[in-house]
């Protein structure tokens, strides 16, 4: 049980589209510290020359929030053009081509890469500061934000030209035939790991007539795909109880909420239940 919680918890992680992004971001943070702390470093046991003391405070909050700007503008109108592409794609060969651009590491990368951009200039643009007796530009920060800045105008460009390669047919094609070899060998491992459940199920002997009549139905909580199946404790609890379970749907089956996904046929069943998927 607690294996297959920790995979829906993986695979839900995989299939978003705001983890890496928040991840980087995070770390992009952590980074604007750690310059930071690095050019106060620098600015008390080092002699800055003077092509770098001409380069005035208000400059650089400029410089800054003009990259920090721009990365927003880019990130913004990027994914829209994106997402009006994938529409149309989406239109020719299935809604699924969505579900594949969200879960795509390529794609979270590049989106993760544009916003951590425009954090860390915001995080350095705070630390810029000005007083009667100090002055704080840190130098060193400002040019790895000129490293981060053409790093992501290569990351554009790739960003293009795999969007490009992505809603082609062969390559949809091969990312769904994946992506079904994947389920497959899922479904079989999860067979392997319970050897005991088909030596135990009833022959179609063995279920009453009036099954219908006297089952009791059990609903499911929520709407969604059934991503996995604890055919071991319904197998023990059939077999504790002595009823008899019925699945109305297969692994990987679309259920609505309140659904009947289980009816159990047992002298002792009273009213129905909720069980969560």
């Amino acid at each position: 049980m607690i294996q297959i919680k920790i995979t829906n918890i993986i695979e839900s992680l995989h299939t978003s589209y705001w983890f890496l992004p928040m991840l980087m971001v995070i770390i992009a943070i952590v980074f604007s510290v750690i310059t930071v702390r690095i050019d106060g470093i620098i600015q008390e046991k080092w002699t800055k020359p003077d092509w770098i003391q001409a380069i005035g405070i208000e400059e650089i909050r400029l410089l800054i929030s003009t990259i920090a700007g721009s990365m927003i503008t880019v990130t913004g109108i990027t994914f829209s053009i994106t997402v009006v592409a994938l529409s149309l794609a989406a239109s020719q060969f299935g809604s699924r081509l969505l579900r594949n651009f969200i879960s795509d590491r390529k794609n979270q990368f590049v989106l993760g890469v544009f916003i951590s951009n425009f954090v860390y200039c915001l995080a350095i643009l705070f630390s810029l500061r000005r007083s009667e007796t100090d002055v704080f530009v840190p130098h060193a920060s400002i040019a790895f934000i000129l490293l981060l800045t053409i790093t992501s105008l290569g990351v554009l460009i790739f960003f293009i030209h795999h969007i490009a390669e992505s809603i082609q047919a062969e390559n949809i094609i091969s990312t769904v035939s994946k992506d079904l070899e994947d389920s497959i060998d899922q479904v079989k491992s999860q067979e392997a790991e319970n050897p005991g459940f088909h030596n135990g199920l009833r022959n179609d002997d063995d279920i009453p007539d009036d099954m219908d009549k006297k089952a009791k139905p059990i609903s499911i909580y929520k709407t969604g795909y059934i991503q996995a199946i604890e055919y071991e404790d319904l197998l023990k609890a059939a077999q504790e109880y002595n009823c008899i379970f019925r699945l109305e749907y297969q692994l990987g089956g679309f259920v609505i909420k309140g659904n009947k996904i289980l009816t159990s046929r047992s002298p002792e069943s009273s009213s129905d239940n909720k069980i969560k998927k």
